[in-house]
């Protein structure tokens, strides 16, 4: 569908409607209740320093709607009341979803929102909502899905015309202020006196939306093809930047769950070329740019092929999944770069994005002083004022200064060479890095969103605890732990799970996403503490989450409760910034299944690998957290910790820097398994066996000893393990 072609005509200057459902005394003290801490952005205040405008997205707490809170448009939450003014009214609604560290959103909340040209107009005709994508990603994906169907693409700010019953027309994403006060009245228009037009475009983006839904209803019980793990690879690989890595062009995302598939594929059938993929990509991202060299973590995504000038946000779902990746890549390769990449990067999360409760913020702005990347650019020639003259002659040795990383006419500190970074010299780096770092620190910083969402901080509690256990890192486990159990106090109700966390007070109904990254966190503490409250508490939310989301008749997972307030429910399948939901749920159901040996998480999740099949074996590119799904199946799950025998048996491994494997059994009570030696020959003795012989060797095994003892069965002694196995 194309958009609407708009003609130019004069603009009309009408004198602004504010309408409020909420009184104006209600709103003014919704913004005194904010306190000093809550400092409006507007330009326009009164003589006494007040914000001249102030809308409904006061009654809000987060961030991103309280940056338009005293804009000159009457903004509204996403809410029944907005909705059911537009249809009272019979006024088009103009919905604007954004988030708070996007940097689009504020050019464009400068430009036109903030703007009273813009309001007098907007307010008159349209019933103007606010969505935060964090907040509300149901909307946001959406109103996504029709975007990306009717142009091809989208983005945020993303900017839709939906008519009084909520069904979207026509889309956008970042408006100049001239268009927009050229559209917004013919817009109007239209409806007024055709509205046919109108709601002949919102009934085809209606039809197409059933189109698709209609596809995926027909891959019910479709399997997986048994190649399908093999394709996925050959498609990711097809995309892979060989000389600068990564996949795709720019704008370049790291794109985690494709890297972090590609890591488990190579584990479970070793290639060269998988391995060149992994490796290149790392070590391209890790060398600066995308990669914050002086505070740790890593922006959103880079606007060239090769990684040097980033979208300077930070988000804390990023810092979750790359530092795995990267703990993940020194199991692979042992590059003690890429260890120091991840735990730089969790330090950061540590030092910069955790409460004193555990939890952690969302985001970081991309923005300081009014300008994108201020915080963190620098010349030469600041740095030379700033330092002694050894540190600046050593910050010159190391970073690239020159055309090659310039933004803004400073640079983005980059280093010139990876083979600079080498364990021998991270002292001497590290404390340049740490002085340029407090020098950094004496700057405005980017603004920080402080609420806490579900999802993204079990991605990262998770995170915490994987690499603490591949790093033998006992603080990053129990960093991981105390988030965990701060997560089941904050978010866990006595009957549902609620979503956002915004000054000690959470609100908004969990959705899929939420679910899904919590039990996957908590499975992870279990595994970590052999503590059962956890394993039970994921096992009753996995069975809460049947009964909200579960589609008994087509199958696969719907991304919200239903609600009135959309008109279409999402089933979200395609692995994206973060893996997709059905993808992590088919994911966990195997790891229940594991720990418990309830049959019901087997079927389920066999059920739900077959609910999307004709569509994944089409093409498994974009569907790499279903194909992981089915390698654990296949193969058993890759963790440093694994069970066998329905959790009766956990296992534990890991190497040591000589790369020794310890590996150890932890048998439930009353449980016995055969030793090394038997006593019996018709008896299968506890072995170490290689199944992957043409990559690795043994060169010993030291098992200990059995215990002699008889059992129920068998008149005969019988040499068995218990309790605790250690095998070297």
């Amino acid at each position: 569908m194309k958009k609407i072609l708009l003609a130019l005509t004069p603009l009309l200057l009408l004198n602004a409607h504010f309408s409020n459902a909420h009184p104006e005394i209600e709103l003014k003290n919704a913004f005194l209740a904010k306190g000093v801490n809550h400092q409006p952005r507007t330009k326009y205040f009164n003589d006494d320093k007040s914000p001249k405008y102030t809308n409904h997205l006061i009654l809000s707490d987060a961030p991103y709607l309280l940056q338009h809170a005293h804009n000159p448009i009457n903004w509204y939450s996403w809410s029944e009341e907005a909705l059911e003014k537009a249809k009272v009214e019979n006024k088009l609604i103009f919905l604007s979803i954004g988030y708070s560290s996007c940097h689009w959103c504020h050019v464009m909340e400068e430009e036109s929102f903030d703007d009273e040209e813009v309001a007098k107009i907007m307010n008159k005709d349209f019933v103007a909502i606010k969505v935060d994508r964090e907040v509300n990603p149901d909307v946001d994906a959406t109103f996504m899905k029709i975007s990306q169907m009717t142009t091809g693409g989208g983005g945020w700010p993303l900017n839709v015309f939906l008519t009084p019953m909520g069904d979207a027309f026509l889309t956008d994403t970042y408006i100049p202020k001239s268009k927009l006060v050229s559209n917004l009245p013919q817009i109007a228009e239209i409806w007024s006196n055709d509205s046919k037009k109108i709601l002949d475009m919102a009934n085809q983006n209606i039809e197409m939306m059933k189109v698709i839904e209609e596809s995926q209803k027909k891959s019910k019980g479709i399997a997986l093809n048994k190649d399908i793990s093999e394709v996925a690879v050959k498609n990711l690989l097809s995309t892979h930047d060989e000389m600068e890595g990564g996949f795709g062009n720019a704008p370049k995302f790291p794109h985690e769950p494709i890297l972090d598939f590609l890591l488990s594929s190579q584990s479970i059938d070793p290639s060269p070329e998988k391995k060149a993929a992994i490796i290149k990509s790392l070590d391209s991202m890790a060398i600066g740019g995308l990669y914050d060299v002086i505070g740790g973590g890593f922006h959103r995504y880079v606007v060239d092929n090769s990684w040097i000038v980033p979208h300077f946000e930070k988000m804390l779902y990023n810092q979750a999944q790359l530092a795995l990746v990267y703990a993940k890549g020194y199991q692979l390769t042992r590059n003690p770069l890429y260890k120091r990449v991840a735990e730089r990067t969790l330090d950061y999360v540590s030092r910069e994005m955790t409460d004193d409760n555990g939890l952690f913020y969302s985001a970081t702005d991309a923005d300081s002083e009014g300008e994108e990347g201020t915080f963190f650019v620098w010349t030469a020639d600041e740095l030379k004022n700033l330092l002694s003259k050894a540190d600046y002659q050593l910050a010159l040795s190391l970073f690239d200064f020159t055309a090659y990383t310039e933004f803004e006419g400073k640079n983005v500190i980059r280093y010139k060479s990876l083979n600079q970074l080498n364990p021998d010299n991270y002292e001497k780096i590290d404390q340049l890095i740490e002085k340029i770092y407090q020098l950094r620190a004496k700057r405005i910083p980017p603004f920080k969103d402080k609420k806490h969402l579900l999802s993204w901080n079990a991605m990262m509690a998770k995170s915490f605890m994987q690499i603490g256990l591949i790093f033998d890192n006992k603080n990053y486990q129990d960093i991981g732990i105390k988030a965990t159990s701060q997560m089941l106090s904050t978010f866990a109700k006595s009957d549902h799970l609620q979503r956002v966390n915004i000054n000690n007070k959470t609100s908004g109904k969990a959705l899929l996403e939420d679910y899904v990254f919590f039990i996957d966190a908590l499975i992870t503490a279990y595994d970590i503490s052999k503590d059962d409250k956890y394993l039970q508490n994921s096992k009753q939310l996995a069975s809460r989450m049947n009964n909200l989301f579960w589609d008994e008749e087509h199958y696969g997972y719907f991304m919200n409760e239903k609600s009135s307030a959309l008109n279409s429910s999402v089933k979200q399948i395609i692995d994206d910034a973060i893996p997709s939901t059905n993808g992590i749920a088919s994911q966990i159901l195997v790891k229940l299944f594991n720990r418990t040996g309830e049959k019901k998480y087997q079927d389920l999740s066999t059920k739900l690998l077959g609910t999307f099949g004709n569509i994944i074996n089409i093409d498994p590119y974009s569907y790499t957290s279903f194909v992981k799904a089915n390698n654990m199946i296949k193969n058993g799950e890759l963790g440093k910790v694994s069970y066998a025998y329905d959790g009766k048996v956990r296992i534990q491994h890991n190497f040591d820097e000589s790369n020794n494997l310890n590996i150890k059994l932890d048998l439930e009570k009353g449980w016995n398994v055969n030793a090394n030696v038997v006593l019996q020959d018709n008896l299968i003795p506890t072995s170490i066996k290689l199944t992957d012989s043409p990559n690795w060797g043994i060169a010993f095994i030291d098992y200990p000893e059995g215990q002699n003892k008889k059992l129920g069965f068998s008149e005969d002694s019988l040499s068995v393990y218990k309790e605790t196995v250690d095998i070297k």
